[in-house]
């Protein structure tokens, strides 16, 4: 009876690609991560993947049909993005194997095969005179009070700019002289 909800409903039934993937999105990855890395896995999964390989069968996908799929995300120039979303379906795969959809991870055979993200250095103050006339030109700045504040606390306290825009008194303790980010604020996975 679930198959024809499904199909009536457009999705593809049990045991395909697009099944195990949004089950493994739905009871696993949304757990893990955060709503909006959550959502941008399933958006590219719905754009990048379900379209050519979604309604295959998990246990018959092998790699050079993922990587054609993946050649299409390169082809356009987003390198980073065909490696997440080769790093995606390795994960869907291993859940599948986990559920006894399939018996193997063809993405694990793809290490090599698409071409390397490029890294690239943000600007940074290496030099100490540098760095000292960073904050003295802060220290200085005469433009509104607010930001004049948060340009010194940035100084002090080290936090990005979103955490100290969205700090709250409860993660300082002032007998302590301390302050904690919360995990959640920070760039992780849930705590």
């Amino acid at each position: 009876m679930e198959a024809q909800a499904l199909a009536a409903a457009g999705l593809p039934g049990p045991g395909t690609f697009e099944h195990v993937a949004r089950e493994w999105l739905t009871t696993v990855h949304q757990v893990k991560v955060s709503a909006g890395h959550a959502e941008r896995t399933r958006i590219r999964l719905e754009q990048d993947v379900f379209p050519w390989l979604g309604r295959r069968p998990i246990a018959e996908l092998e790699a050079p049909e993922l990587l054609t799929c993946l050649r299409r995300v390169e082809a356009r120039g987003a390198i980073e993005t065909s490696h997440r979303i080769k790093d995606s379906c390795g994960q869907v795969f291993r859940y599948g194997i986990a559920i006894g959809a399939c018996t193997r991870n063809p993405a694990g055979d793809l290490k090599d095969a698409l071409r390397p993200v490029e890294s690239r250095h943000h600007a940074a103050i290496v030099d100490p005179k540098l760095g000292g006339e960073l904050l003295r030109d802060m220290m200085a700045y005469a433009g509104h009070p607010v930001t004049r504040a948060a340009l010194k606390l940035s100084a002090l306290l080290i936090l990005r700019p979103g955490e100290l825009r969205h700090m709250e008194w409860a993660w300082i303790d002032l007998d302590e002289a301390s302050l904690t980010v919360p995990g959640a604020v920070m760039k992780r996975t849930k705590c």
